[in-house]
């Protein structure tokens, strides 16, 4: 990942993992409205989906995602540096 993500590029990304939570799984609206861009400032979202990674990354539902969600964390990080 590179410090050029896009809000789009980062939607997809957690598209991409929701897909593998099963639908039942209490972590799946979460992923679902972070697939989605619903804030007006990009700098909101990606602080919100930043506290939400932090929060469930070592949740079993996202277990093998895990590595993953880090980097993609380190990489939100980045936007605030």
């Amino acid at each position: 990942m590179n410090n050029n993500l896009t809000i789009k590029d980062i939607q997809g990304f957690v598209n991409d993992i929701m897909k593998d939570i099963s639908e039942d799984s209490l972590l799946y609206e979460d992923f679902k409205w972070f697939s989605t861009n619903k804030y007006t400032v990009p700098s909101e979202y990606i602080g919100e989906l930043l506290l939400f990674i932090s929060k469930i990354k070592d949740n079993s539902d996202v277990c093998e995602h895990k590595d993953k969600l880090s980097l993609l964390e380190k990489e939100l990080e980045s936007y605030f540096e």
